[in-house]
């Protein structure tokens, strides 16, 4: 049994004002700063996940489907989560930029150069 399946599952309806690419970036940044806050929730990370699922499937034309899950096919849910995971992996890829930036700024700053 899956945890939490007998619950019925929250569905965040993505900004209406956002669309194209604004609208994964605006979604992988909610998903980057609940993550990235200090003792961030679960539930918080996974609003930020429903809501950038919401945004993806917006884009996709998939949105529609997603309301009705009886209408969503596997092939339609792997389109979702593969642009979500695709997404995700270029905000980690961006975390580990900016961390190795930081690190050689106080690498330079110990070793005395500019």
């Amino acid at each position: 049994m899956v945890a939490g399946a007998d619950q019925e599952p929250t569905r965040n309806t993505p900004d209406p004002g956002v669309d194209g690419p604004a609208a994964g970036a605006a979604g992988v940044r909610k998903v980057r700063e609940s993550v990235r806050k200090a003792g961030a929730s679960a539930s918080a990370q996974e609003d930020a996940l429903d809501a950038l699922k919401w945004e993806v499937a917006e884009r996709l034309g998939l949105d529609d489907d997603l309301q009705n899950p009886d209408e969503l096919t596997v092939r339609e849910a792997g389109k979702i989560g593969g642009q979500m995971v695709r997404e995700l992996i270029e905000q980690g890829k961006e975390v580990i930029a900016e961390d190795q930036g930081q690190s050689a700024k106080r690498t330079a700053r110990r070793s005395g150069q500019p």
